[in-house]
């Protein structure tokens, strides 16, 4: 029985030796694993980090150029509506030499419009209105034989934008 024992201690201690290298070698596995594991986790937290500085780096110049983009546009804006203003004045001034314009018309219209004298008559005096786009005016004048052969016109106006006008002519026949 002794020599079973014997052989039973030496059984077991043979086994926890090659259990004890199976164990080790396991370990150092485990180990060279978890050490790359760790430079990889290293790896990507180092990428992630780049990465990251880039994107800051890339939103700093997006936030920097907005920021010149909206002032332009701003500077834009004013520039438009300054356009837009004078463009307004330019709107009120072009309707307003229509009017003036429009009124002449009428004056004119209403001066040619006053009869002339006739050959029967040594002196004459009429009227004569007119009207163009809304404007109006009203006209008086005279003409007279100054000879037989030579008749003066003259006449005044007024009109709807207050403006006076005046003509005057000569006419010799024969």
């Amino acid at each position: 029985m002794l020599a079973q024992q014997k052989l039973t201690s030496e059984k077991y201690a043979s086994q926890n030796i090659s259990d004890k290298r199976v164990s080790s070698s396991n370990e150092t596995t485990l180990n060279k694993k978890q050490s790359l594991a760790s430079r990889k986790v290293a790896e990507i937290a180092q990428y992630n980090a780049m990465q990251l500085k880039i994107d800051n780096m890339a939103l700093a110049d997006n936030h920097h150029r907005i920021a010149s983009n909206s002032a332009a546009i701003n500077s834009n804006s004013q520039r438009l509506d300054s356009v837009q203003h004078h463009q307004a004045e330019q709107d009120s001034r072009i309707n307003e030499n229509k009017k003036q314009a429009s009124a002449g018309i009428s004056a004119a219209f209403a001066q040619a419009n006053i009869p002339q004298v006739t050959d029967s008559q040594q002196f004459a005096v009429g009227a004569g209105v007119g009207g163009y786009d809304s404007e109006n005016a009203i006209a008086v004048g005279a003409s007279f034989h100054a000879t037989q052969n030579t008749i003066v016109k003259m006449t005044v106006s007024d009109d709807t934008q207050n403006n006076f006008g005046y003509g005057a002519g000569v006419s010799v026949g024969w």
